[in-house]
C-alpha cells in the first residue's frame, strides 16, 4: 500500500504540472496564430490591383467571333 501511496504523492502533482505547462504552450502556439491571422486579414485590405495588371488585362481583348481563335 505504501507503493500505490508514493505513486500517488509523485504522480498527482507532476501530473498537474505537465497540464499547466502544456497548456501555456498551447496558450503561446494559439496566440502566434491569432497574431498571423491578423496580420493576414491587415494585409489582404486595399487596392488589390497593380498597373502590371491593369495594364495586361487591358491588352487581353476578346477575340471576335470567326476571328480562328479557340478557346
Amino acid at each position: 500500500m505504501k507503493a500505490v501511496g508514493l505513486a500517488w504523492a509523485i504522480g498527482f502533482p507532476c501530473g498537474i504540472l505537465f497540464f499547466v505547462l502544456t497548456k501555456q504552450e498551447v496558450d503561446k502556439n494559439r496566440l502566434k496564430q491569432m497574431k498571423a491571422r491578423q496580420n493576414m486579414r491587415v494585409s489582404n485590405t486595399g487596392e488589390y490591383e497593380s498597373q502590371r495588371f491593369r495594364a495586361s488585362s487591358q491588352q487581353a481583348q476578346v477575340p471576335e467571333v470567326g476571328s480562328g481563335v479557340q478557346n
